[in-house]
This record gives structure tokens, C-alpha cells and sequence, in this order.
């Protein structure tokens, strides 16, 4: 009788041991499943960009990843990302989510901030607030904030610019950031950027008698002349020599400036010329107080490596090809010039 009562109770407590090993097998297969299995992408895009912003909670986080189909089990991502206590540790940036991930992959790279940069790229601007709209749309900070910073005078101060020398910080070009710098980090580094742009190009400057404002001033009125990259170096020339012999600019593009009102000006007219500012080359002797345009690298290298010629004339080709003519006498540039006219005329531009 006693053995079997401990036969009984042996087979008992094999089948609980049994049972508990089961169970135990099963709860460390799910949590190595929510830790470890991949939980990502499955036949889906290669890669994911996660956008996080400083006002970002994590149910918006789950809920964007869940509506993109990111996530295979949304759920154990849930579970996972609140045991590592995330929800509370969320960094804002852009996050690049690969397939085969597993949530332990994701969480691991999103608690760390593991980042990866964006490539900012800007073009020659028409303005700060054409530049600032542009800069917006490939960072996490906003236009206003930009413009915002680049008009405190306290932190240019900081980066040893005023209002008036700010602009020439701006080098259109391709930079790498984090997507969440705010406009402040864009601006210091864009000042950087400035400092190695200009280490071997002052000489260049300083050998002309030039100022980094005055290239950049002179680089937008080349800028806005021509589309062309051939022929800014040539036009650079002229206005080089019409300064050196005390000349009129009579830069029309300075006039499109003045009379900008939001319509393109194919043709400049006398009214224009009339215009009263010191931005009106037909009317004040030497370079604008400022830029009219922020200028591209292949505009400020066409002043800095100017071509020296004896033109003191240029105007667009009247095939409309966008090169330009030049000559050295002014009874030359009437020639040109009429031409060029007669081809607005058969065109019907006007204005």
C-alpha cells in the first residue's frame, strides 16, 4: 500500500514538473519571440525612416508604425518597448528601421538615439525666407525659427556676424545634419562650414581689394545674370573692370530687385531705371549695400577667378539661348543691345 501511495505521488510530481517544464518552455519561447524574432518589415521596403519629434509620444510611435505596416506584431513590440521602460526614454530624430529587425533591435536603437543624418541640400535663394522654407522641409526645426535665428542679432553676435555680414555664412551646398538639429545648430554650423569655405578663397578676395560681403554682393548680381556657369566668369570681368575705371554697374538685376512685386521681369524699362535706392546701379556708383540674391558657389568662384578682358559691355544673345555678347565700346553694345531688343519685340515680351 505505501508504495503505490508513493508511486502515486511520484507520478504526480512528474506530471507537475512536466506541466511547469511545458509551460516554462512555451513562456520562454514567447519572450524570446518578442525579444528576438523579427519583427520588422517582413516583404515589405528594405528600410523604414521613423520621424520623432520632441512633442512625440509613444502611442503616436506605435500608431505611425502600425498604420505603415512596419511592424509584424505591433503588440510584442508594445510589450517590449514598455518592459525597457521607452515610452519614457523617447529621443527625437530620424531613426532608420532595416528588415529582420527584432524589437529588441528597434528599442535598443531608439532608446540610444542612434540617429542616422539626413543630407540638407539648399540651392542658390532668391532670400533668408525662400532658404528657410527650403531648410524646413528636410529638418525637424520650422521656417520661423530659422529666420528667426539668423535675425537675433544677440547670437550672431555669438558666431561674430552682425545683421549686415550674416548672409555670408549661407553657402548653398550639400551638408550631412541630424535630422532633429534645431535651427540654432543649423546656423553654427553652417557658420563653420563658412570659416572652411572661405580659408583659401580670402586670399583670392584680399588680392582683389574685395571683402567676403563685397564677392558675395557682386557673386548675386552674376548669379541673377545668367544660368549659365560658362559665362558668369566673363561677366564677372566686366563689372571687375567697370568698378576699376570708376563706372556705373547698371546691373539690371539690381533693378529687378527694387521692383520685384512677385511677376517675372523678362524686360527692364526706363520706369525702372527711375527708381530711387541705393540698390539702383543705373543711379549710385560702385556695389549695393548687399547681396540682391544668395548667390551659388559657381557664382562666387566666377568673381573670385574673374576673366580678365578689356569688355566694359555684355547683353543676352538675341537667339535666346541664355549665353551672353560682350563688347568694349559702348556704340558695340548699342549694336548688341538693339538686337536683342528686336528679339524681345518679335516675341511679344514686353515687360
Amino acid at each position: 500500500m505505501a508504495n503505490r501511495k508513493r508511486k502515486v505521488v511520484l507520478i504526480t510530481l512528474l506530471s507537475i514538473f512536466g506541466a511547469l517544464a511545458v509551460i516554462t518552455a512555451a513562456c520562454a519561447i514567447t519572450v524570446y519571440c518578442m525579444v528576438f524574432k523579427s519583427n520588422a518589415l517582413q516583404n515589405k521596403k528594405a528600410q523604414y525612416s521613423l520621424y520623432i519629434r520632441d512633442t512625440t509620444s509613444f502611442n503616436t510611435i506605435r500608431k505611425k508604425l502600425t498604420e505603415d505596416s512596419v511592424l509584424i506584431h505591433p503588440d510584442a513590440f508594445v510589450k517590449y518597448a514598455t518592459w525597457k521602460k521607452y515610452p519614457e526614454n523617447i529621443k527625437s530624430g530620424r531613426y532608420i528601421i532595416m528588415e529582420g529587425m527584432s524589437n529588441k533591435d528597434i528599442v535598443s536603437l531608439l532608446i540610444a538615439g542612434r540617429q542616422t543624418p539626413v543630407k540638407v541640400v539648399f540651392n542658390s535663394s532668391k532670400d533668408i525666407y525662400t532658404l528657410a522654407g527650403s531648410i524646413a522641409k528636410q529638418l525637424s526645426a520650422d521656417s520661423a525659427s530659422i529666420v528667426s535665428a539668423y535675425t537675433n542679432r544677440l547670437f550672431l553676435e555669438s558666431l561674430g556676424l552682425t545683421p549686415s555680414t550674416a548672409y555670408t555664412m549661407i553657402i548653398p551646398n550639400t551638408y550631412e545634419f541630424y535630422w532633429s538639429a534645431d535651427a540654432e545648430q543649423f546656423w553654427r554650423r553652417m557658420k563653420k562650414e563658412s570659416d572652411i569655405f572661405w580659408e583659401d578663397r580670402l586670399k583670392k578676395a584680399e588680392a582683389m581689394d574685395f571683402s567676403i560681403e563685397e564677392v558675395i554682393t557682386l557673386a548675386s548680381i552674376v548669379e541673377r545674370e545668367t544660368f549659365l556657369n560658362e559665362d558668369r566668369p566673363a561677366i564677372a570681368g566686366v563689372y571687375i573692370n567697370r568698378l576699376n575705371q570708376k563706372m556705373m554697374l547698371q546691373a539690371d538685376p539690381t533693378l529687378v530687385f527694387l521692383a520685384d512685386t512677385g511677376q517675372m521681369i523678362r524686360r527692364v524699362l526706363r520706369t525702372h531705371k527711375r527708381l530711387d535706392s541705393p540698390y539702383n546701379t543705373y543711379k549710385y556708383l560702385g556695389l549695393p549695400p548687399g547681396p540682391i540674391w544668395i548667390p551659388s558657389v559657381s557664382s562666387i568662384d566666377a568673381v573670385l577667378n574673374y576673366e580678365r578682358h578689356d569688355y566694359l559691355f555684355f547683353c543676352a544673345d538675341p537667339d535666346m539661348s541664355g549665353k551672353s555678347v560682350f563688347a568694349k565700346t559702348y556704340a558695340r553694345h548699342l549694336t548688341n543691345a538693339r538686337a536683342y531688343q528686336n528679339a524681345l519685340n518679335e516675341r511679344k515680351i514686353f515687360h
